[in-house]
């Protein structure tokens, strides 16, 4: 193949009307050296496209120049010859294409706007193939067409990663947006969606459904005394107490301070007491240090109960085991009512 330094070739800035790729286009064959670490002509027979490369004009970029911005309508592949080129989307880099790798594709195939712009990361050679000169040469090398149809393969396999971690991420997220960061009990935001769901599946269902209103007794004094970090002590070791005792159906959520709710699907009243009673009893038993290594006396929790009965809401629900919780304070603390 001839040579770019016998080519005699020409250089022309990129003027007004070509400002979106704000490179330089040489008219002059890519390198050897270049071409043969392309994925897009392993295993084609040089002789059989040199014509046709030699058509074709290599682009020059510096990095943050731009090769194709979103919403144009180029009809052209680029082999990145040097350099390396990032697909940035919303401001971010979604994609990098290296040296050896193909940007464009879609364009020559369904002449469609670009759906992101595509920049330099490194001062870049890139030639560019119009549409009708790609197709020409699909026609003169099978391989060409193997070899395009390979590269789209692996193309829609890391699309498709970057979705599943894109949705992991955002199930993540969504996760984390119904978690109370200092126990790792769900909290209100799912309480406020779900159980409105919960409720009126049991009802549709004929199903029993349970609440639990807990409340740490005299928490107050906890924090006056200990502490607001032994405070916090007390409320990891409530919330690890209540993972451990409810069923993998039920669902523990700290609402705030340090009132928790617990969710008992499938559950009658009489069994909520069941639940209940158990907690109090496990509570009075849980062994708490102090930041400064004092044991903390015995803890209390006064717990309400109330099971769903027809035509009630979550609202109406949540409140009835508060008022039952507000009489267990008032009857001494340390026990359950409803």
């Amino acid at each position: 193949m001839q040579s770019a330094s016998t080519a005699g070739p020409r250089r022309i800035r990129a003027s007004q009307a070509d400002e979106p790729l704000r490179g330089s286009l040489l008219f002059a064959p890519a390198r050897d050296e270049e071409l043969a670490q392309h994925a897009i002509l392993r295993g084609v027979p040089r002789g059989t496209i040199e014509t046709f490369l030699l058509r074709c004009p290599v682009i020059e970029l510096e990095p943050g120049h731009h090769l194709i911005r979103k919403g144009d309508v180029r009809g052209e592949l680029y082999l990145v010859l040097t350099g390396r080129l990032g697909v940035v989307l919303g401001g971010e880099t979604i994609a990098v294409i290296p040296a050896g790798q193909t940007v464009g594709e879609l364009a020559v195939l369904d002449a469609q706007p670009a759906t992101a712009d595509v920049q330099a990361e490194l001062s870049s050679r890139v030639l560019a193939l119009d549409e009708a000169t790609f197709w020409r040469m699909v026609a003169e090398s099978h391989e060409i067409a193997v070899n395009m149809l390979r590269l789209f393969a692996a193309r829609i396999r890391r699309s498709n990663e970057h979705v599943s971690t894109a949705q992991e991420k955002r199930r993540s997220m969504e996760e984390l947006s119904r978690t109370d960061p200092l126990t790792g009990l769900s909290n209100r935001r799912w309480l406020d969606e779900t159980l409105p769901r919960l409720c009126a599946r049991a009802e549709r269902d004929h199903h029993a459904l349970s609440v639990l209103a807990i409340d740490v007794d005299h928490f107050k004094r906890v924090n006056d005394t200990w502490g607001h970090a032994t405070g916090d002590r007390v409320l990891v070791a409530l919330g690890e107490l209540l993972k451990r005792v409810v069923r993998p159906t039920d669902v523990p959520v700290r609402v705030g301070g340090e009132e928790m709710i617990i969710v008992l699907p499938a559950t009658a009243i009489e069994g909520a007491r069941v639940v209940a009673e158990r907690i109090r009893c496990l509570t009075r038993e849980l062994e708490i240090d102090s930041v400064e290594g004092q044991r903390l006396p015995p803890l209390g929790v006064s717990i309400g109960v109330a099971s769903l009965v027809a035509g009630e809401n979550a609202a109406t629900l949540v409140h009835r085991a508060d008022q039952r919780l507000y009489d267990a304070k008032r009857n001494g603390r340390d026990r359950v009512e409803g």
